[in-house]
């Protein structure tokens, strides 16, 4: 009983955040990751994302990144194959990504969290979701 009622608020606060990537707008909750916060969750750890950006024609597509510890990083597009490389960093409380060939210039970009959700915001508007992380490991 404990387990479904678990369950149940879980996928109740994830429909906010499903709700405001399919919209495009950051819910008023969510609350910027920061220095070492922000590390632990990209440092090692492996990501699978939706891109969730309006307008962006890969929207909808699932993508697995796998950050290294030493800043290098590997991406793989869930949805349609491909794979590419490149470099990570924490700077100014963002996450900043290199890729070798998909977007070979340094993106910087907030990282919020949303009811125990993640999600990666636009650099250029600042105000708008690129990513809904769906799964960390």
């Amino acid at each position: 009983m404990r387990l479904t009622r678990t369950l149940i608020i879980a996928l109740l606060m994830l429909a906010g955040v499903a709700q405001a990537a399919e919209e495009g707008t950051i819910p008023a909750e969510a609350k910027p990751l920061i220095g070492e916060a922000l590390r632990a969750v990209v440092a090692g750890k492996t990501w699978r994302y939706e891109i969730a950006k309006p307008g962006n024609p890969y929207r909808g597509q699932e993508m697995e990144i796998a950050y290294a510890t030493d800043g290098t990083f590997r991406g793989r597009n869930a949805t349609i194959g491909g794979e590419d490389d490149g470099r990570w960093k924490i700077d100014q409380d963002k996450l900043c990504t290199l890729w070798t060939h998909w977007a070979p210039i340094m993106v910087c970009s907030r990282v919020l969290e949303v009811n125990g959700a993640l999600i990666r915001v636009d650099p250029g508007t600042g105000t708008k979701v690129v990513w809904v992380i769906k799964e960390i490991k």
